[in-house]
């Protein structure tokens, strides 16, 4: 978390902003692509198949969001 390689989220319900369903920790991978590293509902308890799904949502978002960047990046080198 301090060195900036880990990122807690929390997953919450749009009525209930202040109550937190579950806690979510996202790293870099080795491509500096974030990914899920963890969801725990309170107590450790495991995430629902909804939770689930909302969750693989995201991490696919943050995967082509990073690509997107990726490709961006590319493209700015071939400028001349």
């Amino acid at each position: 978390v301090i060195d900036g390689n880990c990122h807690i989220l929390f997953l919450r319900l749009k009525d209930k902003p202040d109550e937190s369903l579950v806690t979510i920790e996202v790293r870099n991978n080795k491509d500096g692509i974030p990914q899920i590293v963890q969801a725990k509902r309170k107590y450790n308890y495991d995430v629902s198949q909804k939770e689930k799904e909302i969750i693989n949502k995201y991490n696919q978002w943050q995967i082509n969001k990073s690509k997107e960047k990726e490709n961006e990046s590319e493209e700015l080198s071939y400028v001349s």
